[in-house]
């Protein structure tokens, strides 16, 4: 089982809706998250809560999401990605994946629990890496 409180999340949309209903359903599954509407405002919050987990939307003003996974991935590779859209469009997703999201979830959201697994993913993701690294005494013993 993951500690879901070991983890930080960061949620990214332009849309405040969008926010109160990911930040409180991931809260009340026990995980510990963050959130912005300002996508500017995201790399100096990731640095700020250690975050390990990005839920970005793809459109959004002043830096898309695009530019945003980019800079999440030069900032920290290991920090996962899953993007969120209500804009399907093959290029933004294929731009997405290239620069690398785990995945691409689609709004409005049929299943708010697919969000919750494909967090658990990336974080088991995580978990496994610590636990090569530390086997490799690449990582500091936790």
């Amino acid at each position: 089982m993951i500690n879901r409180k070991k983890y930080n999340l960061l949620v990214v949309d332009d849309e405040q809706g969008v926010i109160d209903l990911i930040e409180n359903y991931l809260k009340l599954e026990g995980f510990q998250v963050f959130s912005t509407t300002n996508p500017m405002e995201a790399l100096k919050m990731i640095e700020a809560h250690q975050i390990q987990v990005v839920i970005s939307d793809i459109l959004m003003p002043d830096k898309d999401g695009v530019q945003l996974v980019r800079d999440i991935k030069d900032f920290d590779g290991l920090i996962q990605v899953i993007m969120i859209t209500g804009y399907v469009s093959m290029a933004n997703i294929i731009s997405v994946f290239r620069h690398g999201a785990l995945n691409c979830i689609f709004k409005p959201f049929e299943n708010i629990e697919v969000l919750k697994e494909e967090v658990e993913g990336a974080m088991l993701r995580l978990e496994r890496i610590s636990d090569v690294l530390r086997k490799r005494n690449l990582l500091e013993q936790s």
